[in-house]
């Protein structure tokens, strides 16, 4: 059996200078855990008021859509991921399990400081 990668594109989106992308490569079948680059040296939940970290997968033709938002130790799944596959950790990381040809796609996160997320509707709207 031939093996195949997933290659993952990990961006990152906020009003400050975006690092440069990075290219996760996974077998298919494997798990890949992606990391916001937008996040310091201090852990989202080691904050007063932590930020919700959210993370979206914009595949080729299609519009972005919202994997999961990470507040503190409550993830939320959006309406684009498919329920056990994308996780989130305290830590603003996301989770992808079973990797497939079709998680080929650009990811990216974002961040929204304080409880304005809780304010926006799964979409982001």
């Amino acid at each position: 059996m031939a093996s195949a990668l997933v290659c993952l594109m990990l961006l990152s989106v906020s009003g400050a200078t975006v690092p440069p992308a990075s290219t996760v490569k996974v077998r298919v079948g494997e798990d890949a855990t992606l990391q916001c680059p937008l996040l310091d040296a201090n852990s989202p939940s080691s904050r007063a008021d932590p930020p919700t970290i959210s993370w979206y997968r914009v595949a080729p033709g299609q519009s972005p859509q919202l994997l999961l938002s990470i507040r503190s130790t409550d993830v939320r799944p959006g309406p684009g991921g498919e329920a056990g596959r994308f996780t989130g950790g305290p830590d603003g990381s996301m989770r992808l399990s079973a990797s497939r040809r079709s998680d080929s796609a650009v990811y990216y996160c974002s961040i929204t400081e304080g409880r304005q997320q809780e304010e926006m509707g799964d979409d982001g709207t």
